[in-house]
Parts: C-alpha cells; structure tokens; sequence
C-alpha cells in the first residue's frame, strides 16, 4: 500500500502530500472498536472529522503524522500503536511521523529549509551530531536510535 495519499487537512489548513508510513486501517478500527468508539465519537473527542477517519479505516486514504496522532492520542495510544514497521525497519521519517512532527516542524526546529529537512529525512543530507541531538530529544529518542534509523533512510534511497 502507498503512503502517498491525501490525508485530510493539517493544522495549517494544508493539505498532507505523505501519510504514516506503514499505517495499519485494522488497528485503527480495531483499537476504535475495543474503546468502543463509534467514528462520531472519536471524532467529537479527535477534533478529525469522521468521514475523514473513516476514509483512514477504509484505506481510502492514509493520515498525516499530526493528525493520526491526535486521534491516537483519544484513543489512549502511540502513533506507533496504529501502524506496523518492525523495529528494525524504522526510518528517520518514520521517527519523525511518531512523534507527531511535520518536516516544517523539523526545518523550524533545526533553522533550515524544508528542503534540507525532507534531505535529511530520505538520507541524502547527512546528519551532523548536533542536529542529531537536537533531533533526538524532538523526537524523543535516543541519539542510537535516531542514527540508525537516518542509515536505514539512506540505504532505501
């Protein structure tokens, strides 16, 4: 399945060009369904809108980062909880998208271009140790955890 998909509108009132990679529509319905949520409810308590989740659980569409963790977060869960990238599989993007962030977010917080965060995310920048400990603790994990997850990107490439 493609990640590339429209994926409601972000904060910003832009539409997402990338969904979570690896996400899961069964453990979105299922988690929706073992907290014994209907979509309206979810949605009341998400702030998304429930055509919008349902679209996620249909695999109509694949949510962006922020808005899948904003709905995880109703649901008492991780991002991570909703999508299925084993452990050593995880990319960069991927650390990114389970912390909730956006590549603006990252160029924000790095004082770069959005294209030196997108650079990095795919492993073509290379990751100085000062962005990787500033990366680290934004996304909350270890600098270990980050490297290797830049060197998986960079071997995808």
């Amino acid at each position: 399945m493609s990640t590339q998909a429209p994926a409601g509108r972000s904060d910003e009132g832009r539409v997402s060009r990338t969904g979570v990679r690896g996400f899961s529509p069964s453990l979105l319905r299922d988690a929706r369904s073992r907290a014994k949520l209907t979509l309206e409810t979810l949605s009341i308590r998400s702030g998304v809108g429930a055509a919008v989740i349902g679209h996620w659980e249909t695999g109509r569409s694949v949510p962006s980062p922020k808005l899948l963790t904003v709905v995880a977060d109703a649901l008492n869960l991780r991002l991570a909880d909703l999508t299925v990238i084993k452990p050593g599989d995880v990319r960069l993007a991927d650390l990114r998208a389970r912390a909730g962030r956006s590549q603006a977010d990252v160029a924000e917080h790095l004082g770069v271009s959005r294209a030196t965060a997108s650079a990095l995310d795919r492993g073509y920048a290379p990751l100085h140790e000062d962005a990787a400990l500033h990366l680290a603790a934004f996304y909350d994990v270890t600098v270990d955890e980050l490297h290797a997850a830049w060197q998986r990107s960079r071997n995808a490439r």
